[in-house]
């Protein structure tokens, strides 16, 4: 979908900006954290919730910006996609706490 829109708007989604380029080297802990064979699930959880919480926050941003440059199909796409991962980070919140309120509460 971002890179339909980023067509629609006369982008390159393949192009590497510095600022992309800085997320893809952020982001990269997380992929590792969650492949080493020593990381809990309690651990992997709340790397996967650091990741819909980044994820979240940039949504609005997006929303933001299509709106202000009069693309509002494509905002009300990203609208939709928000919604869906508000959606995921009220699940991954809601693991997180469960199995730090009780380890085994996963299980059952």
């Amino acid at each position: 979908m971002v890179q339909k829109a980023i067509e629609t708007v006369g982008g390159d989604p393949t192009g590497v900006t510095p600022s992309a380029d800085l997320a893809a080297v952020k982001s990269m802990g997380l992929p590792q954290v969650l492949t080493d064979p020593r990381t809990t699930l309690a651990e992997g959880l709340e790397a996967i919730l650091v990741a819909e919480l980044v994820d979240n926050d940039c949504w609005p941003i997006l929303i933001t910006l299509t709106e202000k440059l009069g693309y509002k199909v494509i905002a009300n796409q990203f609208r939709e996609a928000l919604q869906s991962e508000e959606e995921h980070l009220v699940k991954v919140r809601g693991w997180v706490e469960r199995l730090t309120m009780n380890p085994a509460a996963l299980l059952s």
